[in-house]
């Protein structure tokens, strides 16, 4: 189960990297604010359709999982960023 377990770590250190990434872009130009908050949302959506469609099947478990931490890890990066902005 270690293994599981530092694979989703991983992924949520990736979301984070991701998602404060994108974070920084948008408050770097600030046109680009709109586009940023548009890919953003657009992501999100798109992971949560993936989780819906995965839920049910139990042979995918560890895809479930990579989702979730994907999807936590981005909007952990969003908000910590948007507290750097403050």
């Amino acid at each position: 189960p270690w293994r599981k377990y530092s694979l989703a770590l991983i992924i949520f250190f990736i979301g984070y990297f991701l998602g404060s990434t994108l974070g920084m872009i948008s408050a770097v130009y600030n046109l680009m604010d709109p586009v940023g908050a548009l890919l953003s949302v657009i992501i999100i959506e798109i992971l949560i359709n993936l989780r819906r469609s995965f839920v049910f099947n139990q042979t995918k478990k560890l895809l479930l999982l990579i989702i979730d931490f994907l999807r936590i890890g981005l909007i952990y990066g969003f908000f910590t960023e948007g507290l750097k902005l403050l």
